[in-house]
């Protein structure tokens, strides 16, 4: 109970400083099911992931927190895999065609 209370703590105050960086990571963007997903979609998902990244990683130098900076760069990768793995899945969907 003790280790969630202070996750909670650690990411409200994560999500402040980062606040002051205008960037919050729970912003997150949707990763489209690449079986699923057309081409549309994918891209406006790689552009809308592609510029959470980008804000992300300009966060890294206002954010002055070692904790917030491996908050930050936790949630671009799990997000930049996500779509990696959707995509593959789409590219195969293609291929098939």
């Amino acid at each position: 109970m003790m280790k969630i209370g202070l996750l909670i703590i650690s990411l409200f105050l994560s999500s402040a400083s980062l606040a002051e960086c205008n960037f919050d990571f729970r912003d997150m963007p949707a990763v489209p099911n690449g079986a699923e997903a057309d081409v549309l979609e994918m891209y406006t998902a790689q552009e809308k992931i592609k510029s959470y990244v980008e804000k992300g990683e300009q966060s890294l130098d206002c954010a002055r927190s070692g904790k917030i900076n491996a908050v930050v760069i936790y949630h671009l990768h799990k997000v930049a895999d996500a779509y990696n793995n959707e995509l593959k899945v789409f590219n195969q969907k293609v291929a098939a065609l």
